[in-house]
């Protein structure tokens, strides 16, 4: 369908997909990806020589080069200062935007990109939960497919627990996995998993993972992994798991947090989109969160009384680009499929997919957060599905913060995580000189 008219477009927003297509008609190579980048791929160029691969470390070979670091990238990996999506941590080797079709022949490369958009929606709350509860189960049912023995991965959050629960609710479901880090009771939300397991009497794998291992296994996956983030460790642990239970699709809540809380925060969503009341109520409850400084939120509530016109159209235009675009949803998509793809199994997460998604990104901000009340409209439209205490205590899993509490003894804070962005970093050049 793609090259019937003779070009190529992207249509197909709900696959997730990356190709090297050759048009024999015009003499050009495409290289195509999905909207939000679920599977990679890479290109680099020497000359008249152009290469494409789903691997950054074959470009430099392709073209007959020795893979070498990109320290400027790697840099600023290592001061927080994150480089474009189109970069990689090997030198030359560049990624195809999400959403892009690069066309190459003799003479030219050219990028064509077509951007996807999340109409603003005007929707009661019982709409609402309808529209996401539908989409969710479209994109599980389509996710389903093929697969013969199927696990899902639950941290203790809300994002994996409604998609462990809405797989386990149709009798999908033979286990739940998920992990356990010795020595750090503070991060062990195993028994929120353990209540799906039991609704539903799936099996329960429990993946043990010493603290004091944080360091060795990031340097030891350093080429799996790639330009992640340390986290994937964790990750990459419970997709390995899986793998050997002899699963071959595990189901995950990666990016649930892009679309309902961490593209800008409930309140700058409020902010940017000019829902003052909202905007208020946010702020009276950013005490309570964590990561809403006392500084954003005056400056936020200042610019939306003060500033006139909004500058940034990010919230007003509701672009899922300018959230796709983005450092960590760009790592954790690419740890997540190189992780399965080494270990033989799909790994697939249903919030990620593009009609969700775009409906979300669609709605107030009020109806997706509520002060105190996170990912308010994800709990109620699956209510019917979730344990009690997903529903009343809807806790951020301890996900991110296990690298730094495995470290705080020695380091603190910002440090812990310093002394490992630096080992990540030098195994990285000392994995690629040996290559």
């Amino acid at each position: 369908q793609m090259l019937t008219k003779g070009t190529i477009g992207i249509d197909c927003h709900a696959g997730a997909f990356a190709a090297i297509v050759a048009d024999e008609r015009s003499g050009q190579l495409h290289g195509i990806r999905d909207w939000i980048g679920s599977r990679p791929l890479f290109w680099g160029n020497s000359g008249s020589t152009h290469a494409l691969g789903s691997e950054p470390l074959a470009i430099p070979i392709l073209l007959g080069n020795k893979p070498r670091v990109d320290e400027q990238n790697l840099n600023n990996y290592l001061t927080q200062h994150h480089p474009s999506i189109q970069t990689s941590f090997v030198e030359g080797a560049t990624a195809l935007s999400p959403g892009c079709i690069l066309s190459i022949d003799h003479h030219h490369v050219v990028e064509k990109h077509q951007p996807s958009l999340a109409p603003k929606l005007n929707l009661s709350d019982p709409a609402a939960l309808e529209g996401v509860r539908t989409r969710l189960d479209q994109a599980i049912t389509e996710r389903l497919a093929g697969a013969q023995s199927i696990a899902a991965h639950a941290s203790g959050g809300v994002d994996s627990g409604v998609v462990a629960a809405l797989a386990g609710a149709r009798g999908a479901l033979r286990e739940i996995v998920t992990h356990r880090v010795d020595g750090l009771p503070e991060a062990d939300e195993t028994h929120r998993a353990v209540e799906i397991a039991d609704r539903y009497e799936v099996g329960h794998r429990v993946v043990e993972l010493p603290a004091i291992d944080v360091l060795t296994e990031v340097e030891n996956n350093i080429l799996v992994h790639g330009p992640t983030h340390p986290t994937m460790w964790l990750s990459g642990s419970t997709i390995t798991a899986a793998a050997h239970a002899g699963h071959d699709l595990l189901l995950t809540g990666h990016l649930g947090d892009e679309w309902l809380t961490m593209a800008g925060g409930p309140l700058a969503q409020a902010a940017w989109s000019r829902q003052p009341g909202a905007t208020l109520a946010f702020a009276r409850d950013a005490k309570a969160d964590r990561n809403i400084s006392a500084a954003r939120t005056t400056k936020l509530v200042g610019k939306l009384i003060v500033g006139g016109v909004v500058k940034q159209r990010r919230y007003g235009t509701h672009a899922l680009d300018t959230f796709i675009d983005d450092a960590w949803v760009q790592r954790t998509l690419l740890g997540i499929e190189r992780v399965g793809s080494l270990t033989g199994i799909r790994v697939e997460s249903p919030l990620a997919d593009f009609n969700y998604a775009q409906f979300v990104l669609g709605l107030d901000a009020w109806q997706r957060n509520r002060p105190g009340q996170p990912k308010r409209i994800l709990r109620d439209a699956c209510a019917d599905v979730l344990p009690d205490d997903y529903v009343s205590d809807p806790i951020k899993a301890n996900f991110f913060d296990v690298p730094e509490m495995a470290f705080n003894g020695e380091f603190e804070g910002a440090e812990a995580w310093n002394q490992i962005r630096s080992r990540w970093a030098k195994a990285w050049r000392i994995a690629l000189d040996e290559l």
